[in-house]
């Protein structure tokens, strides 16, 4: 994916975010979006790990210095894990802070996608 792909498809996520999020109270705005930003960000990211988790395995072979074979995760798993974990984190705020009007609307719509 060229870095071009990249920013297109992050905008088009915090769009998403955006509609749903239009008619947040003000106070909460800025907070809201800092968070969607970082969830549209750790979306994309989790996809690209993924990708490369099913392309080159979860575990990775290495040979240590003294020439032994070692089985380790793969540094692509080991993100993935936290930042999934912090990606649900993130989530669950937001659910949490959906305007009543947008949680039948503009929610339902981009979890049917």
């Amino acid at each position: 994916m060229t870095d071009l792909e990249r920013d297109k498809l992050l905008k088009k996520n915090i769009n998403k975010y955006k509609r749903i999020f239009k008619n947040i109270d003000e106070d909460k705005k800025t907070f809201i979006e800092k968070l969607y930003v970082e969830a549209a960000f750790m979306e994309q990211t989790l996809f690209e790990l993924q990708e490369r988790i099913k392309e080159e395995g979860a575990v990775k072979t290495f040979t240590n210095g003294n020439g032994f074979e070692v089985v380790q995760e793969h540094p692509a798993s080991k993100t993935y894990n936290t930042m999934i974990r912090n990606y649900n984190g993130i989530i669950k705020t937001l659910i949490e802070h959906i305007p009543e009007d947008a949680e039948e609307d503009e929610f339902t719509k981009w979890l049917d996608k």
